[in-house]
């Protein structure tokens, strides 16, 4: 892929000159002669890598257009080109914009050359640390969600279903940060691993809860979120998290934080029905009733979510409740992804893996384990179908 760099300037001589002195042809050099024709042309394709502008120009200057690259763009490297008396607005977009180099007129080819080459090697170097990042984020995030899968494997068999809600919301909502939504997804309910397993055991049955018990898993997003707000980089994500149980009516956790309507994240708004949604279905809840249920809470939810969903009742759901033969495997020979068919059991009766459950390597370790030291009370069962069909 060629390296794309985009060159401003309200002289067109001036920038004709900047063209000719890029001769590499893994380069793509675009022109732009306002910065409103900048700001559509990096709205277009692939991103910049680098863009050069300069400092006095009609309508748009170059401190606002730098501005407004690095808000909207902010991989993109910002340089300056611009003419001596010019210099001291040069130098306060410096902090405003944190432009990586201002270079002046006339700028000889050899100094143009070397500064672009300057700024290429400091776009390469952002994006291997980003992807170092990425990949490490991510890595951590799959051992934290392993680590509670173990523990709370009934929540967590749901994610699925409400993942393919969520990406149905997308293609009627737009949010800033897909993979902050869908981590927030992943890690929401991490902070049950502070709920003693034999509540969590019978919040999912149903079982009548005493207030306090009530209050206790009420609490399980705040607590998620305050686990995750100490990991850099996930702060929005904890942002997410905390708000994911709020009503759109201002009720709900936290309760000590008077937050209604749009003023909650749309993508906590967007988890918040997507859970309740995939909930009804998980409790048996037949596809032409879901809408009714959801109506008796629907001061909860956004009316515009609320609305999409209602609009699909009729059409195949997510995590829908689908009969199907199964297989009888020893664990040692289970593989990841394969789907549980019926609770998988210790003889004293101890859940170990829930009916519907993607299995992972660590739930299979899980499985072997206890299945080594004190027994299974059946054969593992599992689904003669792949996620995909479970999850519509």
């Amino acid at each position: 892929m060629k390296i794309k760099i985009l060159l401003v300037d309200d002289e067109p001589n001036i920038l004709e000159g900047l063209r000719r002195n890029i001769t590499d042809k893994n380069m793509q050099v675009d022109l732009a002669h306002s910065g409103k024709v900048a700001l559509r042309k990096m709205s277009e394709g692939d991103p910049y890598a680098i863009i050069v502008s300069d400092i006095r120009m009609p309508q748009m200057d170059g401190v606002e257009l730098l501005k407004r690259v690095k808000e909207e763009y902010p991989d993109t490297v910002r340089m300056v080109l611009t003419g001596y008396a010019d210099l001291s607005a040069a130098l306060s977009v410096v902090n405003e914009a944190q432009v990586f180099r201002i270079m002046t007129k006339p700028c000889s080819a050899a100094v143009f050359k070397e500064t672009l080459a300057q700024a290429i090697r400091q776009y390469e170097l952002q994006q291997s640390e980003k992807v170092l990042v990425h990949q490490t984020l991510h890595g951590t995030v799959k051992v934290l969600t392993e680590i509670w899968s173990l523990y709370d494997p009934i929540a967590s068999y749901q994610i699925p279903g409400i993942k393919k809600v969520l990406e149905r919301l997308l293609e009627h909502v737009s949010v800033k940060q897909k993979t902050d939504l869908f981590l927030a997804l992943m890690l929401g309910q991490i902070g049950s691993a502070v709920i003693p397993a034999p509540l969590l055991l019978r919040e999912r049955t149903e079982d009548e809860l005493s207030e306090p018990e009530k209050r206790m898993l009420e609490q399980v997003p705040v607590t998620s979120s305050e686990f995750i707000q100490h990991i850099p980089r996930l702060e929005n994500v904890a942002h997410i998290i905390r708000y994911q149980e709020k009503g759109f009516d201002g009720s709900g956790v936290p309760y000590d934080e008077q937050l209604k309507g749009n003023d909650i994240p749309i993508e906590s708004r967007m988890i918040k029905i997507a859970r309740d949604y995939v909930t009804l279905i998980d409790k048996g809840i037949k596809d032409e009733f879901l809408i009714a249920r959801l109506e008796e809470t629907k001061n909860l939810y956004d009316p515009e979510l609320f609305e999409i969903v209602k609009s699909w009742h009729s059409d195949a759901v997510p995590a829908k409740k689908v009969e199907s033969e199964f297989t009888e495997y020893a664990p040692h020979k289970l593989s990841v992804g394969q789907v549980i068919f019926e609770d998988v059991e210790t003889v004293d009766g101890v859940l170990l893996v829930p009916a519907g459950t993607v299995l992972s390597e660590a739930m299979i370790e899980r499985i072997k384990n206890y299945s080594s030291v004190i027994g299974l009370k059946n054969p593992v069962k599992i689904k003669n179908i792949k996620i995909e069909e479970v999850i519509g």
